[in-house]
């Protein structure tokens, strides 16, 4: 295996943070009288921020009378409960323990800001991934490959001993503009299919997968 670090998305790919907006939303809509989403339709929906989010989940978005009052029915909701389903994925911390046994290097690059990413990491993960790049200006965001470049730097890697592994378009995108190979995972916010279209060639289902994947390449 030539592979000596991996670089992680955060959401979606190590920690589920889609489980807790999709009950938020749900209950922003219903609330408001609007029919719930499923997990993939809302998995969908979010790119920048919450705020986009709801427009897309509510009918007729912003144009809806009642949009500020589920926008901000959301964001209470989510207050409250944002993080009670917020977890590991199944099998990924025994993952990154294996990957450390192995004395594969690990960081974690992600858009969400640095210091919230930082206690996330301590929080949920246990420090399993010392390195960790996030939103930190004059750094620029995903698809950006700033943090990976930042990231192999820390890690003391070249381009062809490191992957990326992601649940979503922009971390393909991530991956391709860095020249780093990248493994599309489908347990977060897109699915299989729309990955594929993205441009996907390597899929991992399960984290038993991934490890098969990041193991032959």
């Amino acid at each position: 295996m030539k592979i000596k670090a991996v670089i992680w998305d955060l959401d979606g790919t190590l920690l589920d943070t889609l489980s807790d907006l999709v009950v938020s939303v749900n209950a922003a809509l219903e609330k408001n009288g609007f029919p719930p989403h499923a997990r993939e339709e809302l998995g969908a929906m979010v790119r920048k921020d919450m705020r986009s989010l709801m427009r897309r989940a509510t009918p007729d978005g912003e144009e809806n009378p009642r949009f500020e009052q589920v926008y901000a029915d959301f964001l209470a909701h989510n207050a409250e409960h944002g993080t009670d389903l917020l977890a590991p994925y199944e099998g990924i911390c025994a993952l990154l323990d294996e990957l450390n046994a192995m004395g594969v290097r690990q960081a974690i690059v992600s858009n969400k800001e640095e210091s919230a990413l930082r206690a996330m990491n301590r929080q949920y993960l246990g420090e399993r991934i010392s390195v960790v790049i996030g939103d930190k200006p004059p750094r620029e965001k995903k698809p950006s490959p700033d943090g990976v470049y930042e990231a192999m730097r820390l890690l003391g890697c070249s381009r062809d001993e490191v992957i990326y592994v992601g649940d979503a378009q922009v971390d393909l995108h991530t991956a391709q503009n860095a020249g780093i190979p990248c493994v599309s995972v489908t347990w977060g916010f897109r699915t299989e299919a729309s990955l594929r279209e993205a441009g996907a060639q390597r899929i991992a289902r399960t984290a038993q997968e991934l490890l098969e994947e990041i193991k032959a390449i």
